[in-house]
This record gives structure tokens, C-alpha cells and sequence, in this order.
């Protein structure tokens, strides 16, 4: 009897772990919509971030070559031109994911800035693509190749580092709409301002590879983005046949381009389940649908300053 009574009671068990499990299984593909549904996103980024490291590499080579003369002045600002587009390949995750280090290391503004360091405020010197663009560019080049030579080797370094942040990474949906909404932003306040190219005012061709990236990103999310993706198609058609930076409609380009899009991309909707992101985390309100409308900032961000 007491032989039944266990075997009873293992069955029972069974029955719970084989529940147990199947509730284990449908909870890891429900949590798996929310992730892109496959690698191929992830292997994109991680093979672009390579490719912005060996530009990186490149450009810490040519500015030790400008250095020692052995290059022209030209091709040291092809490759900063190169270094550049490469960034923006990645740019709009890269930001999204850790946006102070970018700041800090990969193109922040080339202006001083003070870091709290314990108690004692320190100034910071800046580094970063926007410096060596800058630089570059600059009539007084000649007497910054020692300065380039050191930023370019930081340069490359950091963005090392920053290869290591995104190995193994899970990247949800919900963050590649979110990362496209401030690139958005970010591409006609800082980009085709000229803001991020304070030397070469290559903001265009820049302009051009952010848009498509983050088309890529949403063609690689399953689902129907059709308009979405037209409208990506439009903006970066565009860019493209614009004649010159000085020329370029910003405000014909907000109206067509950037505003719908913002719009657009923000009522893109991945799953009934997925959650919005706490307002807490972003300074710009992430259920504003427009650039200019009155709650566009988020209020609750700045409280936690």
C-alpha cells in the first residue's frame, strides 16, 4: 500500500512538471516575441561595430602617417569621412544602449565639460569623432597632428570597449522603435544641422546612412512596416539628390520626411503585451508624437537630475 501511495505521488508530480514545463515553454516564446525574431539584427550590428573599429583603426594609421608627412592632408580627411559613415551605421543603437559613453568617448561636442568626480567638479577635455572632425578640417590642422594622433589612438580603444557592451546582447523590439525615435531626432536637430560635422559639414551622406540603417533595422523586425519603410525609401531618395548642404530644405524635410516618420514609427506596434518604456528613462516623452508638439519633453526625467 504504501508502495502505491508513492507511486501516486510521483505521478502526480509528473503531471505538474510536465505543466510546469509546458508553462516554462509558452513563457519563453511569449518573452521571445518580444526579442527580434531571429539573429540576424544582432549579427548586422555586431559586423557593422567591426567595421566602424577597423575605420578606427585606419584613422589612427593615417594620422600617424600625416604626422610623419607621408600622406596629404586629403587623404587624411577621406578617412575621417570614412570613420564617420561607419559610425553612423550604428549610431542610433549605440546611443540608445549607452548614451554617456558615446558622449564621453565616440562623439560627443568638441567643447569642455565639467564630470563630478566624488565630490570636486573636474573639467574634461573632449574626444571623439566630432573633435577629430573638427581638427581635420581646421585651417591650423599642421599644428595638431600630435593631438590627432592621441585622440585617434582613444578612439580606437573605446570603441573596442564598445564592441564588448553589445557581444551577446538580446535586443528587444520595443528598443529598435525607440532608438529609431531618437535617431529621428537626432538626425534633424544635431545631423542635417550640421551640428555633428563642425569641420567637414558632411551632414548629408551622414544624414543618408543613419535612415537607411534604421530602415534596415525595422525590415529586419517581423511584421508589416510597409509605410514605414516607404516613407525611410522617400527621405533617404531625398537626401541623396540634394545638391548641397547650404541648399538643402530643412524645413521641407522635417515636414515630409522627419514628422510623418516620428509618427509613424512611433505607433508601430509589436506585440498587445509589449510595454511602453517608463518616462522615467528618456528626456523626450515617449507617447509624443511630434517634435514641436507641448509635451514633447518629459518633465519627469529632469526631476531625476
Amino acid at each position: 500500500m504504501a508502495n502505491l501511495r508513492i507511486f501516486i505521488f510521483l505521478a502526480m508530480t509528473m503531471y505538474r512538471i510536465k505543466y510546469l514545463s509546458l508553462f516554462l515553454i509558452m513563457g519563453a516564446l511569449f518573452l521571445t516575441s518580444l526579442i527580434i525574431p531571429n539573429n540576424d539584427f544582432e549579427n548586422q550590428l555586431l559586423a557593422d561595430l567591426n567595421r566602424f573599429h577597423q575605420q578606427t583603426k585606419n584613422f589612427k594609421l593615417a594620422a600617424q602617417d600625416y604626422k610623419k608627412n607621408t600622406i596629404s592632408i586629403d587623404s587624411l580627411q577621406n578617412q575621417v569621412l570614412r570613420t564617420r559613415l561607419s559610425y553612423k551605421k550604428v549610431e542610433f543603437v549605440a546611443e540608445y544602449y549607452y548614451p554617456s559613453f558615446i558622449e564621453e568617448h565616440i562623439n560627443g561636442a568638441p567643447l569642455l565639460h565639467i564630470e563630478k568626480f566624488s565630490t570636486l567638479p573636474v573639467v574634461m577635455t573632449p574626444e571623439g569623432l566630432q573633435v577629430l572632425d573638427e581638427m581635420a578640417f581646421s585651417d591650423e590642422v599642421e599644428s595638431m597632428k600630435d593631438e590627432m594622433v592621441v585622440l585617434s589612438g582613444i578612439l580606437e580603444s573605446k570603441t573596442s570597449e564598445l564592441i564588448l557592451g553589445f557581444k551577446n546582447k538580446r535586443i528587444r523590439k520595443i528598443e529598435i522603435k525607440e532608438a529609431c525615435k531618437q535617431e529621428l531626432v537626432r538626425v534633424f536637430t544635431m545631423g542635417v544641422s550640421g551640428f555633428d560635422t563642425p569641420g567637414s559639414l558632411n551632414a548629408l551622406p551622414e544624414a543618408s546612412v543613419a535612415m537607411t540603417s534604421m530602415q534596415n533595422a525595422l525590415s529586419n523586425i517581423q511584421g508589416d512596416y510597409t509605410s514605414a519603410l516607404n516613407l525611410f525609401t522617400e527621405a533617404i531618395d531625398y537626401i541623396n539628390l540634394s545638391k548641397s548642404f547650404d541648399e538643402f530644405d530643412r524645413a521641407y524635410f522635417y515636414k515630409e520626411f522627419v514628422g510623418p516618420l516620428y509618427k509613424e514609427v512611433n505607433a508601430l506596434a509589436f506585440d498587445v503585451n509589449n510595454s511602453e518604456p517608463s518616462l522615467n528613462y528618456f528626456a523626450v516623452n515617449p507617447f509624443s508624437n511630434s517634435l514641436f508638439e507641448a509635451n514633447f519633453l518629459n518633465p519627469y526625467y529632469y526631476t531625476l537630475l
